[in-house]
């Protein structure tokens, strides 16, 4: 099969603070980053029939991640309120930046008990969305004086920096796997093979820090300087049960599929503080420091992949292109249980913050999702030993139930199964 690969998984959301003399203050709202997570797809350049190979794949997920920061504008908003010593209050008018991934997997399959059993092995890497991420408004310039109160007060100047507020990619080691298969039952036109799938977490943490600015509400003077950092830990092991199915009722026809169920096995961790880096009135504008640190849990999601193809081209005699395959698959993911969202502390300023904002929070922000994915390919068979496939997958679902608008694949195996009666090897599938 081809597959579609990309899954659901953990974002996190915030709002930041933008406040100093030569600006009104300013609320930016859901500046988190909206990232995905790879799970481990067992019908992904995978055969229900156990084979010795090695293989390399690429895949390229257009607009799969993105973050959502502050365009350097902002618009009156009268909900937030109007003061006396402070003026308006303004809301930030956010902008997005969408993120590609470029993923490669290199991995190996080999057969035991005489062809009847095979334990595959799988190392991702990815270009995408970073997991170390740090988010800024504004940065410190220096520190002034407010002449305009009856005793002069230091204040930070700061300069507007809205483009620190989107993120930035990094090619990151991802998360292994170990794919374990046996025959079930075998005939010359049906196969039907079980296992189970095992998601090691070797990928990095997502670590986000966000730094922004502060006011007792007076003119608009920026006295403390805030940091906040979420981790959102990789410890989650996986277990993936799984059934399949390979039919060739002639020879020229076949269909695939799998049926699956990932289940994670513990918990991670979702730790979550903030202090005041720099406060210029220490005696009269207190942040109380906040740590915190709860468990969150991956969902448990069903996968089904269904695929179908024909042989246009069967030409063994040749020494290269010796077979040509289209095909078409679907590829349907759903969450059986609801997602852990969790809702870390707000600020605790005295006096009060200026400008309310909501509690920052973290898991899967689409909680219930259902995927469902076209993938379309054409398989060549390269002399007897290898397969190359290319292919596109889209997403036939709109909103939270996609997690990209479009993909590119590409998948090259190269087998070194059994021997026949010439010596000779040929690649299981042909």
């Amino acid at each position: 099969m081809l597959g579609n690969l990309l899954g659901v998984g953990n974002s996190l959301s915030f709002a930041s603070q933008f406040e100093c003399a030569c600006k009104n203050p300013v609320l930016l709202t859901g500046m988190g980053p909206s990232n995905v997570i790879f799970n481990m797809k067992i019908g992904d350049n995978n055969s229900p029939l156990p084979q010795d190979r090695v293989y390399f794949r690429y895949n390229f997920f257009a607009n799969s991640a993105k973050v959502t920061g502050d365009s350097g504008l902002s618009v009156l908003d009268p909900a937030l309120g109007l003061t006396q010593t402070s003026g308006p209050r303004f809301m930030g008018i956010a902008s997005t930046k969408n993120y590609d991934t470029n993923e490669f997997t290199f991995g190996g399959e080999k057969t035991f008990f005489n062809g009847q059993a095979s334990i595959e092995l799988r190392v991702p890497f990815s270009n995408t969305l970073a997991n170390n991420l740090g988010f800024s408004p504004a940065e410190v310039t220096g520190i002034g004086v407010d002449s305009t109160r009856d005793v002069p007060t230091n204040v930070i100047q700061t300069t507007p920096t809205p483009q620190n507020t989107f993120g930035s990619s990094d090619t990151e080691f991802g998360d292994m796997a170990i794919i374990l298969k046996g025959l079930l039952y075998r005939t010359s036109t049906l196969a039907i093979s079980t296992g189970l799938g095992i998601g090691i977490p070797t990928a990095q943490d997502t670590k986000v820090t966000v730094t922004d600015f502060l006011s007792d509400g007076f003119n608009s003077n920026v006295e403390l300087e805030r940091l906040r950092q979420f981790r959102i830990s990789n410890n989650t092991w996986a277990l993936s049960p799984y059934v399949g199915f390979l039919s060739t009722p002639n020879d020229r026809f076949f269909t695939q599929g799998f049926l699956e169920f990932d289940v994670p096995v513990n918990k991670s961790t979702v730790s979550y503080s903030q202090q005041a880096l720099l406060n210029t009135e220490p005696g009269n504008l207190t942040l109380t420091p906040t740590a915190t640190s709860e468990s969150i849990r991956d969902q448990t999601l069903m996968q089904v992949d269904l695929g179908v193809g024909y042989w246009l081209v069967r030409n063994p005699g040749s020494s290269w292109l010796t077979a040509v395959a289209p095909t078409i698959e679907l590829h349907y993911t759903t969450t059986l249980d609801n997602a852990d969202i969790i809702t870390l502390p707000g600020t605790q300023l005295t006096p009060t913050l200026a400008i309310p904002e909501p509690n920052p929070t973290a898991g899967n922000l689409r909680n219930r999702t259902d995927l469902l994915d076209l993938t379309v390919g054409t398989t060549f068979v390269i002399g007897d030993r290898a397969t190359l496939a290319t292919g596109f997958a889209f997403p036939l679902k709109t909103g939270d139930n996609r997690t990209y608008d479009w993909e590119f694949l590409f998948q090259l195996n190269y087998y070194f199964g059994v021997q026949n009666g010439s010596g000779r090897r040929f690649a299981p599938n042909f």
